[in-house]
């Protein structure tokens, strides 16, 4: 069985192809040049079954259905959440309201850890989602991400003109560009810091953070409290779906 695992973002798509023992042909495009993915894909071998977590929105996910089928002739499958799959239970009224990269995510990381988590994707907004240690979604935040924090000030500002370098190193900046940089990145951390510290006082266990995103190497040096970084983390969960719904045979 080949799987091919796609995770389309706002930003980015990410894919990889898992065969067994074989190593996996991975990549990545920018959501923007969606269109390219035939390109992209060409040398890839034919996948026995695509699944993918788009919040890239409808011309994307046609886009990426003309791709499998004109390359592979095999249509993909689309993700939803739902109430319960992969040891984790779903705490929205509505689950298929809940993002699909965030429910691959979190059975991604009930995979990776069974205590307390704090599940972060770190891309263009920064969610967040707490599982208690039975694997109950108690609910999550959102903010924007770091390039939209910033992007918020040159809107709203005159004097703030600056673009994101990825500087994180120091505590006080002595020019506007630093200045943005820490006041943006360190806001993100304390509350990704904060909600895991308070989901282990809540839990009467040491919570972890899970992290994962573009800019998840950048946050992790600034948070407090115990981290794991797992880039292919909606990829892991979307392949663990595949298997609990008897997709991969």
């Amino acid at each position: 069985m080949k799987l091919l695992v796609v995770d389309c973002g706002n930003t980015r798509i990410k894919w990889k192809l898992l065969q067994g023992a074989l190593p996996a042909w991975e990549g990545t495009v920018l959501t923007a040049a969606s269109h390219h993915l035939s390109l992209k894909w060409e040398k890839i071998p034919s996948p026995d079954l695509i699944i993918i977590s788009n919040v890239a929105g409808p011309i994307v996910a046609d886009e990426l259905t003309r791709a499998s089928e004109a390359l592979w002739g095999v249509a993909p499958r689309f993700v939803k959440a739902v109430s319960e799959e992969g040891g984790v239970s779903n705490g929205y009224a509505r689950p298929e309201t809940m993002g699909v990269d965030r429910w691959a995510a979190l059975v991604g990381a009930r995979a990776m850890n069974s205590g307390p988590l704090c599940v972060v994707d770190c891309g263009t907004a920064i969610t967040i989602d707490a599982l208690d240690a039975e694997g109950t979604h108690l609910g999550g935040m959102i903010i924007p991400g770091l390039e939209l924090m910033a992007e918020a000030l040159l809107k709203g500002t005159q004097g703030v003109r600056t673009e994101r370098r990825g500087v994180v190193s120091g505590w006080w900046g002595n020019e506007t560009q630093t200045a943005v940089e820490f006041g943006t990145t360190r806001a993100a951390a304390s509350l990704i810091s904060a909600a895991t510290m308070t989901l282990t006082l809540n839990s009467g266990a040491e919570g972890t953070c899970i992290l994962t995103g573009g800019n998840a190497s950048d946050l992790n040096e600034l948070i407090t409290v115990k981290t794991i970084e797992a880039p292919s983390l909606v990829l892991q969960g979307l392949a663990l779906i595949a298997a609990a719904r008897g997709w991969t045979g």
